[in-house]
């Protein structure tokens, strides 16, 4: 065997100093490239993880309204039975509605940058009778046409669904909404 410096040339031909230079430039960038892609990664999967929790969070608040809606509805139909005769003027459906507006004047639970919304069907348009949040523009929330695009998760409400979905809210601006029908007053909860 010869020595260990004739072994490391192999063949005896010198190797120019450009070609290790080139190979490391080449590992460089590949490194960077498998960097840039692990970030990437990682970045679409924590967007997706944040966006999947935002509407789970969403879809609980309205669940829990649309929960308390409904048995303030079932309590004020039953009261209605039981005053019969003796208050032939009493609506349990006007008197929900007032307990809700009352409720969302003190609605300290929900974060306020949270928009929830409680309307009905009129025709062909959404009545949003109570707003939790301060919406930005609600000449735009008044005049919500139930077949425009902003109005998707009301109108999926209306149809008895529940769940979440991104499209365009009532200011025309994608986001996270969900959504809960009210069967007992013909409501949609909207967040």
């Amino acid at each position: 065997m010869g020595k260990p410096s004739e072994a490391l040339r192999g063949t005896g031909t010198k190797a120019s100093p450009v070609i290790p230079r080139r190979r490391f430039v080449l590992l460089a960038l590949i490194m960077v490239a498998v960097c840039g892609t692990a970030m990437a990664a990682m970045v679409f999967v924590l967007y997706r993880h944040d966006i999947r929790d935002h509407g789970e969070h969403l879809l609980e608040a309205v669940h829990i309204h649309a929960r308390m809606v409904g048995a303030v509805a079932d309590y004020d139909a039953g009261t209605a039975a039981v005053l019969g005769k003796h208050s032939p003027d009493f609506d349990p459906g006007s008197a929900t509605l007032g307990q809700i507006a009352d409720a969302h004047r003190n609605l300290d639970w929900l974060d306020p940058a949270i928009g929830l919304a409680v309307a009905r069907r009129r025709g062909n348009r959404v009545e949003v009778l109570h707003w939790h949040g301060a919406p930005r523009d609600s000449t735009r929330l008044a005049a919500l046409g139930i077949d425009s695009a902003q109005a998707g998760p009301f109108r999926r409400a209306f149809a008895g669904k529940t769940g979440t979905l991104i499209g365009p809210d009532y200011t025309g601006e994608d986001a996270i909404a969900a959504y809960e029908y009210v069967p007992q007053l013909g409501l949609a909860i909207v967040a």
